[in-house]
């Protein structure tokens, strides 16, 4: 019996140890939770001896460890640069993917590699390598492509030209104008796109009926001031006279009757119709008269117009001071090309020089300077004299 009652109170005995050691146990685990919360609880007694306090025993050699390891795991060095091979390389190339640290190396690296920085959106990629990130590449490659595409719809690039120096903002139906304006002895000029000027014209020619159809800004000196008018697809055997007088109408035209007031009363064939004459200097105004009684050709025949013709309606009673008309003198001051233009349809305007006028005068296609001239003649006389001393001899 005391064999059996001993051995009975051993394993009691285990019991109440093994109970003690769960109590310990998870007294031991909140106590570990209190001070991971920073908590001041008093320490449990256990039956494998004192706690360790917050800063020592295992736990705590433990936790550094853990944080050390993060702290090398956070560090990330990057690769070197590829360039310079000293600093830590911060930028990579979409071309080629080489490493640089600095715009200089940048600038190097596309100097010997001859590498333009920008990445080959038509590089051949394998379909087991190919992810949204290439999807969304492709679909702005053909948004470019498609934008690029409107561009030189809307923008004509310089390209396809005739000779060098041409005009290259010129659509078709500007190119027909000016052909048959020049067929017809006008030399039309086309301002580039975005010129005021350029919006507003509405000349245009057919084909069919071989005809053109003239913007006309018309110009009405009334007293101190002159009222602008503009005039769409006036054809070109009009009338000078007939196309000017529907202006004064007031029942077609009742928002001019009070401006015109003026012109209503006065004969229109006794006004007086002048065209400005381009390719003189700003400050040398000159006007050509033209003739009321022919049609619209017959009259722009031999000028030089840009966009299309300004004439100026002056009545009978209005002052010619401020309208000088051009002359054979003005001449000899306007654009070569213009002046020659002009005086092919209007000989009277031509100002026939001598050879010594032509050599020294600097609009001259045969311009020949002064100082040349001096060591021409010096030449010349040196060739005469040693010609007559050889035959003396």
């Amino acid at each position: 019996m005391s064999a059996g009652s001993n051995t009975e109170e051993k394993t009691n005995n285990e019991r109440v140890l093994d109970d003690s050691t769960d109590i310990v146990l998870i007294q031991s685990n909140g106590l570990a939770q209190e001070e991971k919360t920073g908590s001041c609880a008093s320490a449990v007694p256990s039956v494998n001896g004192p706690s360790h306090g917050a800063g020592s025993g295992p736990h705590s050699e433990d936790q550094d460890t853990l944080t050390n390891g993060d702290s090398q795991r956070s560090v990330h060095r990057r690769p070197t640069c590829e360039i310079c091979m000293e600093e830590e390389s911060k930028y990579t190339c979409p071309g080629c993917t080489m490493k640089t640290c600095s715009l200089q190396c940048v600038q190097a690296h596309k100097t010997k590699l001859s590498c333009s920085g920008e990445r080959n959106k038509t590089a051949f990629m394998d379909l087991t390598q190919y992810s949204d990130a290439n999807l969304l590449n492709d679909y702005r490659f053909l948004e470019d492509a498609e934008r690029t595409l409107y561009s030189n719809k809307m923008v004509p690039l310089n390209r396809n030209r005739s000779q060098v120096g041409a005009p290259y903002h010129l659509n078709k139906r500007c190119k027909l104008l000016m052909t048959a304006a020049l067929k017809r002895g006008v030399k039309l000029r086309i301002l580039p796109q975005g010129f005021s000027k350029n919006r507003a014209n509405s000349s245009f020619y057919t084909v069919k009926s071989d005809c053109i159809d003239w913007h006309i800004e018309w110009l009405f000196a009334t007293g101190d001031s002159i009222l602008k008018v503009n005039d769409k697809r006036v054809k070109e055997t009009t009338i000078l006279i007939d196309a000017v007088s529907k202006f004064t109408n007031a029942v077609q035209f009742p928002h001019l009757r009070k401006s015109l007031e003026g012109f209503q009363k006065a004969d229109p064939s006794l006004c007086r119709y002048l065209l400005k004459v381009e390719g003189l200097p700003a400050n040398m105004p000159r006007y050509f008269q033209l003739r009321p009684d022919l049609t619209l050709a017959s009259n722009l025949m031999g000028q030089c117009l840009t966009e299309y013709p300004s004439i100026h309606v002056i009545p009978q009673s209005h002052s010619m001071d401020s309208y000088a008309i051009i002359s054979k003198e003005d001449i000899l001051h306007m654009i070569p090309s213009n002046a020659r233009h002009m005086v092919i349809v209007h000989p009277e305007l031509e100002v026939k020089e001598d050879l010594e006028t032509k050599l020294l005068n600097p609009q001259s296609s045969v311009y020949f300077p002064s100082e040349a001239k001096n060591d021409v003649e010096t030449e010349v006389l040196n060739s005469q004299s040693s010609v007559t001393d050889v035959r003396c001899s």
